[in-house]
């Protein structure tokens, strides 16, 4: 497993299509767990918090974005139905 030292430079460039739907806190989480789905072996959130070496940041932040955040699912739906038409 590679820690990480900063999000992938993929990761903020599909921002725009995703940026409305989240807080700026919220899509920061986001890029971090999208970009420890691409590197982490351990896929779980302890597994990605624990990827990330100089930006430390407890484990709850990033669990409350995939069990509470307030986002629309059909609306992340249509985000990555933009994406992919772009």
């Amino acid at each position: 497993m590679f820690p990480l030292v900063e999000i992938p430079d993929l990761v903020p460039h599909y921002d725009p299509f995703f940026a409305s739907m989240f807080s700026p806190a919220a899509l920061q989480q986001c890029q971090r767990y999208i970009s420890g789905l691409m590197v982490s072996e351990n896929q779980t959130v302890d597994g990605i918090k624990r990827l990330f070496v100089l930006d430390a940041r407890n484990q709850r932040s990033l669990h409350r974005l995939c069990t509470e955040s307030p986002f629309a699912v059909s609306a992340l739906h249509q985000a990555r139905l933009a994406l992919w038409q772009s």
